[in-house]
């Protein structure tokens, strides 16, 4: 009976220390996605350009040195420091539009859609997101800590522009940035949204990457990864989706995709699409043999056409 007694307590002995070193391995790889993915400083960035994006902004880097900007900041809900450039149009106007750039990017990295923007008549603002460029934090929202700072961009250009016509811009998890915003309360100045390679969930952003870019598993990285970004970001990746903010929105959309697309894969476009309202006016522009965000320069005359045709509607 004594030995009997003895072998459950070393059976269970074992058991225990198993369980607490598969708990150390779930944090450990949840701490290791999220410092890799999320961390401000994190090293995870998949390089998707093949040079010809480069080509296309880098000639629209001297008129951003010579147009005149002004660098702005508010303070944002839970008190950082976020900044943006500021471009009145030499023509006065109450056109506007907030330009969002993309994952580990910055304001600047914008420049290019900010010339287009700027030729055909507006002001522009500009935003660093949380955790990029000059804008303080130490994580990366991917979008949906992020419409809450796009709401305080939007009250200081109503603000200080009441008779404004803000139309929203982003590329990649700049335009999830953008129909996560449209799925809150917007003031009227919001007239309508373009998103360029948004995905529809930052769960199903990270599961594709780690199935089709690193071919890894998505179990234990993805469950893990999602409670480590709730303790440290305060959200989950699952919550933050595009496709349930689409569900509430009442904002006019286009819809951009480049059908090669293997980075934010090009068949999320169509559940976007979707998505939205069929009460909502919306849009959906393909532009053939176009990779990750390089839409406008694979094929710029349709690109900026169809998008101007788009928002000449509501501005």
């Amino acid at each position: 009976m004594k030995k009997s007694k003895k072998v459950i307590v070393i059976i269970s002995a074992v058991i225990l220390e198993l369980i607490i070193l598969c708990v150390i391995a779930f944090f450990g790889i949840g701490g290791y996605f999220y410092n890799m993915a999320l961390n401000r400083n994190g090293q995870f960035n998949i390089e998707v350009n093949t040079g010809e994006e480069d080509i296309y902004f880098e000639n629209q880097n001297i008129w951003f040195e010579e147009v005149s900007k002004e660098e702005i900041s508010l303070k944002s809900y839970d008190k950082l420091n976020l900044t943006a450039y500021k471009l009145l149009n030499v023509n006065q106007t109450n056109k506007w539009v907030i330009i969002l750039h993309g994952y580990r990017g910055q304001s600047v990295d914008m420049n290019a859609y900010a010339y287009h923007f700027y030729n055909e008549g507006y002001n522009i603002l500009m935003p660093n997101l949380r955790g990029h460029g000059a804008s303080e934090g130490s994580y990366i929202g991917m979008g949906y800590k992020d419409r809450y700072d796009v709401l305080n961009w939007i009250e200081y250009v109503v603000d200080n522009y009441p008779s404004s016509k803000i139309v929203l811009f982003g590329v990649s998890m700049g335009a999830a940035t953008v129909m996560m915003t449209t799925g809150e309360t917007l003031s009227e100045n919001v007239v309508c949204a373009i998103e360029d390679c948004g995905y529809t969930s930052v769960y199903e952003q990270f599961n594709y990457v780690l199935n089709n870019n690193l071919n890894m598993p998505s179990f234990p990285v993805m469950a893990a990864g999602n409670v480590m970004t709730f303790l440290k970001a305060g959200y989950t990746l699952n919550e933050a989706s595009c496709v349930n903010q689409l569900k509430k929105s009442k904002t006019p959309t286009l819809f951009i995709h480049g059908d090669k697309d293997d980075f934010v894969p090009y068949y999320m476009m169509d559940i976007l699409y979707n998505s939205l309202n069929e009460g909502i006016y919306k849009e959906k522009l393909v532009i053939e043999d176009a990779v990750h965000g390089q839409a406008a320069s694979k094929n710029p005359n349709l690109y900026w056409n169809t998008l101007f045709n788009f928002v000449n509607k509501y501005v």
